[in-house]
């Protein structure tokens, strides 16, 4: 397997790390996404699992807008415009 990717909501760090430890996979075959499964596979993809802290708790960076994707934070909601 070339690449592990994941799209949950959120992507657990400790989940995420205990999966490739059992495959025998490195983090950076790992590549999480965030994904609107109602519009589109994703908006965005990462490699590796970097963790950031959001309000207090680990959370696994889903990675920069993949191309032709926008995405806006508009109070607490998250807005996405692409060409699909």
């Amino acid at each position: 397997m070339r690449l592990w990717i994941s799209c949950s909501e959120p992507v657990s760090p400790t989940t995420s790390r205990r999966f490739l430890e059992r495959v025998g996979a490195p983090e950076s075959a790992f590549a999480p996404c965030y994904a609107m499964a109602e519009n589109i596979f994703a908006v965005s993809l990462g490699r590796g699992v970097r963790t950031a802290q959001i309000e207090g708790r680990d959370v696994i960076s889903c990675g920069a807008p993949i191309p032709g994707v926008e995405i806006k934070l508009v109070e607490e909601e998250i807005w996405v415009r692409s060409p699909t």
